[in-house]
């Protein structure tokens, strides 16, 4: 009976724990406290929320003489802010408010939440809590556990001495300074032999400056920072805006506007180190040596003669690059470099072997600026330059931020065999319309970006349109859909891994395409086109297959769907009068992208647990028990109690 006593006042205790409130008279003293039979090496403690109460702020003395604030919470009022004798809202602790300030008030400010010290019990032992207190799980490596904590600085931080020398000063920064502003010194970066990945290719100019080989891209706005480095192997295209102020004055000062600029005046090092070579004139030059390429620029070079639709044509053009020259009959700036494009070919360690560059020129009006100018560049090794292959998106799942590939079905080499035609180029696979950097209107759209995998997009542009000429325009913009945010010559198939074979059509799967809505017919002088595909939605489905270390993603469909809408022209009133008939109202039209993972994780399955039957022999209890059936209950007694005799003695030597 030993056990079942213990056992009996240990449930007491807990109860008697639970039923503790904050006033500080209840606490039971040390020698009062039951004692514990037997502590786990996990507590939980018991928090309650209490308000804060006024009191006389306690000082203590400085070092210098000069009187502190003790470094507790007792008697602060950290939310009384405002000067005497204005009352801070909803700050209870505030001497300045009287009884009427407190009854507007609809919180206090200076609830802080204080730790009962009082409860701690052992946590296999709660089910369930029912108090009015907050629980705190808490880690207790020894046996037993803290009933009653009497040192209140236990709960304060530590008061820290005020810094008075610069050596004290920076002893604590270094020892728990986690972040600094200022700038380190560091070493200079000595370059390698050869180039590795992501290295700035070096340049050399005729006074044998070195310098760092450049490529315009738009950083921080949508206009070209010519400080860009290019990075070795790292292939890159970029899109941004040139701004002139006088066009007539810019057009042959500005070096960007000049294809000259971009390959005469320098050499490509072949070797980030480059050593000096003996000249002619027995001078020491690097620009002359054996180590530096020129750029070599490919022919024929493009002249674009129109934008929408796109047009280009070989120039007249021999060796020598004509500088932008401006027209003042038709104020525009002619041979303007639009589109600037380098091909590097190199040979691992070897270095860099050459350097090409292909430009398209256009004449340019000084209505289309600011300019946009399309820079690009690309690294080949020298065993693949007669390669005639793409570049992966994967291998063999896509990799996020990669194109999706798209190619055209095709009749195959042999009789009745079918295979793809597939582009090396991205911008032949799935795109989407690039909006123009200023305005955004369909009519000067050019170019489109590609579809990245992973990667929901939503672009566009608008079409402005006036209720005179609304229903005119209705055909077109029925159609702009289909031509200009699908695009012409769509893609027939999508490829199902990033590293599809173009011979093999179990490689790829078909793109839905839907078909076109019927155009509607538009009544004239209602101001209304019915049935217009205002949206081209593309949605593809993918799933994670393969390893849970290394998944590898995979497309499984792909489907292109129309959203049609009627326009109608909207007016304001007063604005809905014939006299207004010519003004604009904007219509968007827009493509979206959309990935929607449909992966099915496999199901975890787990073999039901085991489940122990034993049976006792006959005579396990002989001789004590020998008879039959109608002993059993009686016996039942005699191993509980066998079994509660085993638990007090184990309880008490615990």
């Amino acid at each position: 009976m030993a056990s079942v006593f213990l056992h009996a006042e240990f449930f007491l205790f807990i109860t008697a724990c639970y039923g503790q409130t904050n006033d500080s008279s209840n606490i039971p003293s040390s020698s009062s406290a039951p004692t514990l039979p037997s502590i786990t090496t996990s507590s939980i403690q018991m928090t309650s929320k209490a308000a804060v109460t006024s009191a006389p702020v306690t000082a203590v003395s400085a070092s210098s003489g000069s009187q502190a604030r003790a470094q507790t919470t007792a008697g602060f009022c950290g939310c009384d802010l405002s000067p005497a004798p204005d009352c801070s809202p909803n700050c209870c602790c505030d001497t300045d408010c009287s009884e009427g300030d407190v009854a507007v008030f609809t919180a206090c400010l200076d609830a802080v939440n204080r730790t009962n010290d009082r409860v701690c019990v052992s946590e296999h032992i709660i089910a369930i809590s029912n108090v009015k207190y907050q629980t705190e799980k808490t880690n207790n490596p020894s046996l037993f556990c803290v009933y009653t904590d009497n040192n209140p600085s236990r709960k304060d931080f530590a008061t820290p001495d005020l810094v008075t020398s610069t050596d004290d000063f920076d002893s604590r920064v270094s020892d728990f300074s986690t972040h600094s502003f200022q700038i380190e010194q560091t070493s200079a970066t000595v370059p390698g032999q050869y180039y590795r990945f992501g290295d700035p290719i070096v340049t050399v100019l005729p006074s044998d400056f070195q310098a760092y080989f450049s490529l315009p891209k738009a950083l921080d706005t949508t206009e070209c920072r010519d400080t860009n480095m290019a990075a070795f192997l790292k292939n890159e295209v970029t899109e941004c805006i040139r701004i002139v102020g006088d066009l007539a004055t810019d057009c042959a000062s500005l070096p960007a506007l000049d294809s000259n600029s971009y390959s005469q005046g320098f050499k490509v090092a072949q070797f980030p180190v480059l050593k000096s070579s003996p000249t002619g004139n027995g001078s020491q030059a690097i620009f002359n040596g054996s180590n530096t390429i020129p750029i070599h620029i490919d022919h024929p070079i493009n002249c674009i003669v129109s934008e929408n639709p796109r047009i280009t044509r070989a120039c007249n053009i021999n060796d020598t690059l004509p500088h932008p020259v401006y027209n003042i009959l038709t104020n525009q700036c002619d041979n303007v470099a639009r589109e600037i494009s380098y091909v590097i070919t190199h040979n691992a360690t070897e270095g860099i072997v050459s350097v090409s560059l292909s430009l398209a020129l256009a004449s340019v009006p000084s209505s289309s600026f600011p300019l946009t100018q399309k820079y690009s560049i690309h690294f080949h090794k020298v065993d693949s330059l007669n390669a005639a292959s793409y570049t992966r998106s994967g291998n063999p799942g896509y990799i996020v931020g990669k194109p999706v590939i798209a190619a055209r079905l095709v009749a195959g080499g042999t009789a009745g065999s079918q295979a793809v035609q597939l582009s090396p180029q991205p911008l032949n696979w799935l795109t989407v319309v690039e909006p123009p950097v200023a305005g955004g209107d369909c009519l000067e759209i050019h170019e489109r970006r590609s579809v990245l995998f992973g990667e929901d997009l939503r672009t566009g542009c608008v079409m402005r349109v006036t209720f005179d000429n609304i229903t005119q325009s209705c055909p077109f913009l029925q159609t702009l859909s289909t031509t200009l945010l699908r695009g012409g010559d769509i893609p027939t198939h999508v490829a199902v891994f990033g590293n599809p074979d173009p011979a093999n059509l179990a490689d790829w799967v078909t793109l839905l395409v839907e078909r076109p809505p019927t155009a509607g017919t538009a009544d004239p002088g209602s101001g209304v086109c019915p049935n217009v595909p205002v949206n081209v939605h593309l949605e593809i489905l993918y799933a994670l297959t393969g390893s849970f270390t290394d998944p590898q993603a995979k497309i499984i469909g792909a489907r292109f769907s129309y959203i049609t809408q009627d326009i109608q022209f909207r007016c304001t009133m007063p604005f809905c009068q014939p006299k207004f008939s010519q003004m604009t109202q904007l219509i968007e039209f827009s493509s979206t992208v959309a990935f929607i993972d449909v992966s099915n994780p496999p199901r975890q399955l787990l073999k039901p647990p085991f489940r122990v039957s034993t049976e006792l022999p006959a005579d396990f209890f002989y001789p004590f028990y020998g008879g039959a059936a109608q002993h059993q209950h009686t016996w039942t007694l005699v191993l509980v109690g066998v079994f509660v005799s085993v638990a007090s003695t184990l309880t008490v030597y615990c």
